[in-house]
């Protein structure tokens, strides 16, 4: 018999090939969400509906919500999410779906020590990460660090729906981002990094 683990629980299955449905059910994981065997490395990687896999003691696996690029976004994931992300900031949605947190602890050298954020939310939260592609991230116009403009904040570009200006747009191409593990939580402290010592 092999020991696993599965979302941090320890269970016992045969060794060797099994099938991912006998592995699904061992695991009891429904057939609604998604199998992900998370390797030595920290890979994720979404196990076949249909199948044999190779069992090694000690693997990790986890399941996840079964999300399509483009599918409407998953507000119980959301609202889990924006419960997390409510113990260290003060967040809302406003009229137009975009998520404010009011009180963002700033790196220093910033004119500001907290900060107001505006985020918009991806149709497809959690496949999509936030604040690439369609989706941006606000910080107050005005916002200098050691006194010069930075680079990647356009202060010409507003949330949509808002009709004052106080925002201005901070510009990410990229960020790291695995739906299965990632969330807000994520979003900001990699934000928070993106903003130590900035361009």
């Amino acid at each position: 018999m092999a020991r696993v683990f599965v979302g941090g629980r320890e269970i016992e299955i045969p060794n060797g090939q099994m099938s991912v449905d006998d592995l699904r059910e061992a695991a009891g994981v429904p057939p609604s969400r998604a199998l992900i065997r998370q390797d030595r490395s920290g890979a994720n990687s979404m196990l076949p509906r249909r199948g044999y896999v190779t069992v090694n003691p000690q693997d990790h696996y986890r399941d996840a919500p079964i999300a399509k690029r483009g599918c409407p976004i998953n507000i119980r994931i959301l609202e889990d999410d924006m419960r997390a992300l409510s113990c260290a900031y003060n967040v809302a949605l406003d009229d137009f779906g975009n998520l404010i947190v009011a009180n963002f602890n700033l790196p220093p050298g910033y004119n500001f020590s907290t900060i107001p954020i505006l985020l918009e939310i991806p149709q497809d939260y959690p496949e999509s990460p936030p604040a690439v592609g369609g989706s941006h991230v606000f910080v107050p116009r005005g916002l200098r660090y050691q006194g010069r403009r930075l680079r990647d904040f356009h202060e010409d570009v507003h949330p949509r729906g808002e009709s004052n200006e106080q925002w201005g747009w901070w510009c990410y191409e990229r960020i790291d981002w695995d739906p299965c593990a990632d969330n807000l939580i994520t979003f900001f402290e990699l934000l928070r990094a993106d903003m130590t010592n900035p361009r």
